[in-house]
């Protein structure tokens, strides 16, 4: 069984270049204090569903859909319902993407080894170390439990060569705004088939801390701005994406 919050039947901007549908799981370990998904982090959220009752939901759409985006949350906070649903997409011969932020490492491990997905996703909040991280995710120091999973998970995709991976930092005020910040999370994305894009934080409404709900967006400026250090410490495509213009590519 799976606790689903939410279907969106068609999407172009999920996957880039793949026609979607977007399942958002419910249940979260972290709590960034910029989530805009707060509604779903618990897994109590949402409904559920039978794996079964769920591949009937997405079958509806046919050839009108390439792929399936599982989102969240956090997707692989329900591994094994997950696992279950991944081996029938690609049965039935969807493409399959998933957003996480790389905990549990156990669980992205095998769906990658197994073939089972064609994109990962995944967030890269802060620096790795306990203090920013724990800021990013909300945990404060909980989080040291959960770094050798981020990392683990950072290094299984720098090397994965037979997926799409794509790296995302959403760039906060205050939290992780510095050009240090983007040099030192730069320097852990080595990849060079790796996209990394940089996202423009937005104060939505549901916003998890209301602090940040009050903060306003960086500019599209500045975040060009950081993406240009970030090209000097990191080979993989980096782009910003904002509301204005969408992802652009930055080069050095």
């Amino acid at each position: 069984m799976l606790r689903v919050a939410n279907l969106v039947d068609f999407s172009t901007v999920d996957w880039p270049g793949v026609i979607c549908c977007v399942v958002f799981l419910s249940g979260c370990p972290l709590r960034c204090p910029f989530c805009q998904n707060s509604p779903i982090l618990s897994l109590e959220s949402g409904v559920e569903k039978s794996v079964e009752e769920l591949i009937g939901e997405i079958s509806k759409f046919g050839e009108f859909i390439e792929g399936v985006s599982l989102t969240g949350g956090e997707p692989l906070l329900q591994s094994s319902s997950l696992k279950e649903l991944c081996v029938k997409l690609k049965e039935l011969g969807y493409k399959v993407s998933i957003d996480t932020s790389g905990t549990p490492h156990s669980c992205l491990r095998e769906l990658v080894e197994g073939g089972l997905v064609d994109r990962i996703a995944m967030d890269v909040k802060a620096p790795l170390t306990p203090t920013a991280y724990g800021l990013a995710t909300g945990l404060g120091e909980a989080v040291v439990r959960l770094l050798p999973d981020f990392k683990s998970s950072l290094k299984l995709l720098n090397r994965a060569k037979d997926i799409e991976v794509e790296f995302r930092t959403t760039v906060v005020p205050g939290l992780n705004d510095s050009k240090q910040a983007i040099a030192e999370i730069a320097r852990l994305i080595k990849s060079e088939r790796a996209k990394w894009v940089i996202n423009q934080f937005w104060p939505w409404s549901t916003v998890l801390s209301e602090e940040y709900r009050s903060k306003s967006p960086p500019t599209r400026e500045f975040l060009l701005g950081l993406a240009k250090e970030a090209v000097k410490h990191t080979k993989a495509k980096v782009y910003v994406r904002t509301r204005e213009h969408g992802y652009e590519q930055v080069e050095g």
